[in-house]
């Protein structure tokens, strides 16, 4: 492992390079979908005069390359050490704010992505952190894939995740070879790497089956969209099924929505199609099936999504339109992310042979069948039996005593623990 202090000219601290030998204690550094992965080191006390706030830590090994920023530094004076406690450099993302109520009306994800970079290029009063990140895409999935977006004075950081969000199966993550780089995608690259009995495996750990936020059908509205008792429904998608997304089916439940509102309430149905109207919900087959057929109801409310105006032109029904197939997209990826979690926890020697990633998919193989692990519904178990390629959700490498492993966790289904559920 090598690493390096890095301070700017201005600071007045020089930069160094840290010695093998001065690493003290274990270290360790997470990757996953979504989030900003932290170290904390333990160093001899010489170094912590060049340790402030605005200094970068760069550890590097053949497996991965980490640059993180000191957020929290204790000198210990009875062993003589100093520890620090770095996030990664995409964290200080989150100091880099975007404007309020601009709007990305019926574009993709790479236009969104593009315009919230642009409001950080370019200006004299504006570092170029943020003009040194690189964006990749690893499928066309955000190029093709059409979103309402509203810019609501969030971080950066915040709006990678609520971009995804806009969408039913995009994430991102942070490369692990090079800490500027932010890669989207849908994900689950097969890599040829097989873990079982012989291969790489040194322990099955855990085996966590979460089924706490199960939710298989869920009611989607807005908030109210016209400031009075209006709610945004899947009205528009139940009399549209060639906007309906296989495997998500959009039903009506018998009960009455908008009930509030008075007969002599003005129509508004550039927000709201009815005024005592039907309420629909949004079912998830797949969950329904990981179930056994029983259903679990819930609850999606989202007030980001709106009938949107564009150039401030009048907002009309092809507005609500749009704002009703973004609120089916957001039900849709809340549905997913509250389906049943059964979580591989286990230990193995490093892979090294590919260059294995959260989100890609690996091959996991026991003797006495993985089915056996758990109490399965028969549907996972066939879903089991039919494939052995699992999503790596979590990579940790951990440096102890001279020794490298690393521990996993594996998935039937991709998921980020930043990803919101659908409420019960």
């Amino acid at each position: 492992m090598i690493g390096y202090i890095l301070n700017s000219k201005g600071s007045g601290k020089e930069s160094t390079l840290i010695s093998k030998e001065d690493f003290l204690g274990e270290i360790s550094v997470e990757f996953s979908m979504m989030e900003v992965p932290a170290i904390q080191l333990t160093l001899p006390i010489r170094y912590s005069k060049l340790i402030s706030g605005n200094t970068h830590i760069v550890l590097q090994t053949d497996d991965w390359k980490y640059e993180g920023y000191a957020g929290d530094k204790s000198n210990d004076f009875n062993n003589m050490t100093v520890t620090v406690k770095t996030s990664h450099v995409i964290g200080r993302l989150g100091k880099r704010t975007l404007p309020t109520n601009v709007t990305v009306k019926a574009r993709s994800v790479v236009s969104a992505v593009e315009q919230a970079l642009g409001y950080w290029s370019n200006e004299a009063h504006k570092d170029d952190l943020l003009n040194d990140f690189k964006i990749k895409y690893l499928d066309d999935y955000a190029e093709k894939n059409l979103i309402e977006y509203e810019f609501s004075n969030e971080t950066f950081l915040e709006f990678l995740t609520k971009v995804c969000e806009k969408t039913t199966s995009l994430y991102w993550r942070v490369n692990r070879y090079d800490p500027y780089l932010i890669e989207f995608g849908i994900f689950g690259i097969k890599k040829d790497v097989l873990i079982n009995e012989y291969n790489h495996l040194v322990s099955l750990d855990n085996v966590e089956e979460n089924y706490e936020d199960t939710i298989n059908i869920a009611v989607a509205m807005s908030d109210k969209s016209d400031s009075g008792a209006s709610s945004l429904t899947l009205r528009d998608i139940f009399h549209n099924p060639r906007f309906m997304l296989e495997g998500f089916p959009v039903i009506k439940t018998g009960n009455k929505v908008n009930s509030q509102r008075s007969y002599d309430y003005p129509q508004l149905p550039v927000f709201a199609p009815e005024i005592i109207g039907d309420e629909f919900a949004v079912m998830d087959t797949e969950g329904i099936a990981l179930e056994a057929g029983e259903l679990y109801w819930g609850t999606v409310t989202d007030n980001d999504t709106q009938s949107i105006a564009e150039d401030n032109k009048e907002i009309t029904d092809s507005d609500r339109l749009k704002a009703t197939e973004q609120l089916y997209r957001t039900a849709i990826r809340r549905l997913k992310n509250s389906r049943r979690k059964v979580i591989y926890s286990m230990t193995v020697e490093p892979i090294t042979e590919k260059k294995v990633q959260p989100g890609d998919r690996v091959m996991f193989v026991l003797n006495a069948g993985v089915w056996e692990l758990t109490a399965c519904t028969k549907y996972y178990e066939k879903i089991l039996k039919e494939s052995s390629w699992f999503f790596l959700t979590k990579l940790t490498d951990i440096y102890r005593d001279g020794t490298h492993l690393q521990k996993i966790e594996l998935s039937k289904y991709l998921y980020s623990d930043r990803d919101i559920v659908v409420n019960q």
